[in-house]
C-alpha cells in the first residue's frame, strides 16, 4: 500500500509541474490579433514589399528574390534610401529568421531628421504569420513588425 501512495504523490507532482509549465507558456505567448506566431516561409514567400510604421514616419522594405533589398525611410520631410543584401536562416524548432546585412536601423521613436537617429548593422527579424501572410518582426515583445504590402 505504501508504494501505491508514493506513486499517487509522484503522479500528482508531475501533473502539477506540467500544468504550471503550460500555464507559464501560455502567459508568455502573448500575440497580437491575427498573429499566429513564428512561422517557416520560403525565400519566395518572403520576397516582396513590407512597411513598418514609426512614431514619426514609416519605413518601406523591398526584399528581392535575388538576395538584395532596398529600404526607404520617411521621417518628416526627409527621405532616406539604402540598399543591401539579405538572407534567411532556418531553425526547425523556432521558425525562419530574415537577416538584412548592414541595414539602416531606425528606432520606433525617431523624431528628428538627424543622421545620428540612424545606425547601421545586421538586422535580424523573425518571420511570423499574420493572417496567413509573412510579417517580419523586429521585436516580439511589442509586435513591432514590417507588414506585408503585396
Amino acid at each position: 500500500m505504501k508504494g501505491s501512495s508514493e506513486l499517487k504523490t509522484l503522479a500528482t507532482l508531475v501533473l502539477s509541474i506540467v500544468l504550471m509549465s503550460d500555464t507559464l507558456l501560455l502567459i508568455g505567448c502573448r500575440r497580437a490579433s491575427g498573429d499566429e506566431g513564428r512561422a517557416d516561409f520560403t525565400l519566395t514567400q518572403i520576397s516582396g514589399s513590407y512597411e513598418l510604421k514609426l512614431t514619426v514616419g514609416s519605413e518601406r522594405l523591398e526584399l528581392k528574390s535575388d538576395g538584395s533589398y532596398a529600404q526607404e525611410i520617411q521621417r518628416g520631410s526627409k527621405r532616406l534610401r539604402h540598399i543591401g543584401r539579405w538572407h534567411t536562416k532556418g531553425d526547425p524548432f523556432a521558425g525562419t529568421q530574415v537577416v538584412l546585412l548592414n541595414a539602416q536601423i531606425e528606432t520606433p521613436t525617431s523624431r528628428t531628421n538627424k543622421e545620428e537617429d540612424s545606425a547601421f548593422g545586421d538586422l535580424w527579424m523573425w518571420t511570423h504569420s499574420h493572417s496567413g501572410r509573412p510579417a517580419l518582426v523586429r521585436n516580439e515583445d511589442t509586435d513591432w513588425s514590417y507588414e506585408r504590402l503585396r
